[in-house]
C-alpha cells in the first residue's frame, strides 16, 4: 500500500472540498488558495494514497456532477467507514495470528490533524481550574466520532486521564479501539459506545462531561449532510453541535479541531449568549501560558466555554 506525506494528502482533501463548495468552474482558483493557505491545514496523516485518488476520480468524473446527488463523498458516509473499520479490523487480526507478517497500512490506526503529543498542552491549558492536573480531580472528557485515533490510547497511557468516554456511529470502528487500539487497557476503563453525534439521548444524560474534545468529527457530520445542500450540511452540523453542547456540564469547554467546515461551525446559530469563546484559531497561532503554539497542529482549533447558572457575572 502507497503512503501520502499527510499534507500532501491534506491539500488533496482541501481540493475535493473546494469542488463541493465552489463547483467545477471554481477548482483552479481553489487550487491556488489551496496550496498558499491550505497546504499545512488538513486531516490525514496516514491515509492511503489510493483512497484519495478513488475520492478524487468520483468527484471529477463528471462537471455536471453538482446537479446530481450519484456521486457520493465517501469521508461522509457510514457504509465507506464500517468497511474502512472492518478491513483494518481483521487485518490487525490476521497480523497478531501470523506474527511474520507486516500489517497494512489500513489496519494502522489513523491520527486525524495531530498527535496527542502535538494537542496536550492545547488540551490542558484549556481544562477548567478544578482539572490543572490529572492528579487533582479527573476530568471526565468525551471524544466523538473516535474512529481508529491513537489520541483516545495516548490520553490513558501517556497523559494520564482515566475517566475518558468515546463513541462512533460505526460499530466497527468501536470493535477496533477495543480489541486493537485499547488491547492493552484494562477492560472497562475506557467507556466505548456505538452512536451518531446527532442524536445522543439514548447513550449520555445532560450535564455529563467537563470537556468535549472534538477533531476532525464534526468535518465528518458536515460533509454527511447532504453533497449538494449546503443548508442540509449545516443543519447536520448544528443537530451535532446542539447534542454535544447539551451533554456538557456548566463551566465545561467544548474543544474543537476543523479543517472543513470551520466557517460553518462558528457561524451555527447554536453558540447563544451561554457560550463564550476562548480560542478562534483563525486569527492565527495560539500560544499557550507554558510557551506552546499550535503550528504543528493541522487544523483550526476553536475552544468554548459553557457558562455556569449558579456563578455570578
Amino acid at each position: 500500500m502507497i503512503h501520502v506525506n499527510h499534507r500532501v494528502a491534506a491539500l488533496a482533501t482541501v481540493l475535493l472540498w473546494g469542488w463541493m463548495e465552489l463547483g467545477f468552474k471554481s477548482s483552479f482558483q481553489w487550487c491556488a488558495t489551496a496550496f498558499v493557505v491550505g497546504y499545512r491545514g488538513l486531516p490525514f496523516r496516514d491515509t492511503p494514497l489510493t483512497e484519495l485518488q478513488q475520492e478524487s476520480s468520483s468527484s471529477s468524473s463528471s462537471e455536471s456532477a453538482s446537479s446530481s446527488s450519484s456521486t457520493a463523498k465517501p469521508f461522509g458516509r457510514q457504509d465507506y467507514w464500517q468497511s474502512f473499520y472492518r478491513q483494518s479490523l481483521e487485518q490487525a487480526s490476521d497480523s497478531s495470528n501470523n506474527k511474520t507478517s507486516t500489517t497494512s497500512s489500513s489496519s494502522s490506526p489513523l491520527t486525524w490533524y495531530a498527535e496527542w503529543s502535538d494537542l496536550e498542552p492545547f488540551v490542558r491549558d484549556f481544562l477548567p481550574s478544578d482539572f490543572d492536573s490529572p492528579k487533582n480531580q479527573e476530568p471526565s472528557i468525551l471524544l466523538p466520532g473516535v474512529g481508529m485515533d491513537t489520541v483516545l490510547r495516548d490520553m490513558y497511557v501517556e497523559g494520564g486521564f482515566t475517566n475518558l468516554s468515546a463513541f462512533d456511529y460505526a460499530s466497527e470502528s468501536i470493535a477496533y479501539c477495543r480489541d486493537v487500539l485499547l488491547h492493552d487497557v484494562p477492560p472497562d476503563t475506557i467507556e466505548l459506545k456505538v452512536a451518531d453525534a446527532r442524536n445522543l439521548t439514548n447513550h449520555y444524560e445532560t450535564s455529563s462531561f467537563d470537556m468535549i474534545l472534538e477533531k476532525g468529527t464534526l468535518d465528518a457530520v458536515y460533509i454527511a449532510g447532504d453533497e449538494i445542500d449546503r443548508a442540509k450540511r449545516q443543519d447536520s452540523l448544528d443537530r451535532a453541535i446542539s447534542e454535544l453542547q447539551r451533554v456538557l456540564k456548566p463551566s465545561g469547554i467544548f474543544w474543537s479541531l476543523s479543517a472543513i467546515c470551520t466557517e460553518a461551525l462558528v457561524s451555527s446559530r447554536q453558540w447563544t449568549t451561554e457560550w463564550q469563546l476562548q480560542c478562534d484559531g483563525r486569527e492565527g497561532i495560539y500560544t499557550t501560558d507554558d510557551g506552546y503554539t499550535s503550528n504543528n497542529i493541522d487544523g483550526t482549533l476553536m475552544v468554548w466555554q459553557k457558562a455556569d447558572p449558579t456563578i455570578a457575572s
